[in-house]
C-alpha cells in the first residue's frame, strides 16, 4: 500500500517550507472552529501527525489514516516523543474507508487533498 513518493517525503513532512506555516495556521483556525462537542476525530491522509498528534494531546480520540508506511512510522515516533499514547495509526487508502462504520467519528479531517493524492500515479503537481 505504501507509495514510494510519499514515503520519500516523510522525513521532511513536518517542516514548514514556503507558505506552509501560513497554510497550517489557517487550517488550525478552521479545525478549532469545529471542535465544540467533538470527542472522536478521523484524520485521513494524516502524514506525520501535524494535526492528529496535537489533537490527541488535547484529549481527543484520534484515528490517523495514511497510505504511506514511512509517514506512519514518523507519526508514531513523533507521537512517542510527544508522550501521546492514545493515537490510533492505521495504514489504509483514503479511497477505501469501509473499515470504519458510518458516523463513527465526530469530526473528519481530509486536509491537503488526500483523495486526489491517493492513486499510485496521482501527484499534486
Amino acid at each position: 500500500m505504501a507509495d514510494a513518493f510519499w514515503d520519500a517525503l516523510a522525513p521532511s513532512e513536518e517542516f514548514d517550507r514556503d507558505d506552509e506555516a501560513v497554510n497550517r495556521a489557517l487550517r488550525w483556525r478552521v479545525i478549532e472552529s469545529h471542535l465544540a462537542g467533538v470527542e472522536t476525530v478521523l484524520d485521513i491522509g494524516g502524514g506525520t501527525g501535524a494535526f492528529s498528534i496535537p489533537l490527541a494531546q488535547r484529549g481527543y480520540r484520534v484515528t490517523h489514516v495514511d497510505g504511506s508506511r514511512a509517514m506512519l512510522e514518523r507519526a508514531a515516533a513523533r507521537a512517542t516523543e510527544a508522550g501521546v499514547t492514545t493515537l490510533e495509526l492505521v495504514e489504509a487508502s483514503a479511497l477505501d474507508l469501509t473499515r470504519f462504520a458510518d458516523r463513527s467519528f465526530d469530526l473528519v479531517l481530509n486536509l491537503d487533498g488526500a483523495i486526489s493524492f491517493s492513486g499510485r500515479t496521482a501527484r499534486p503537481w
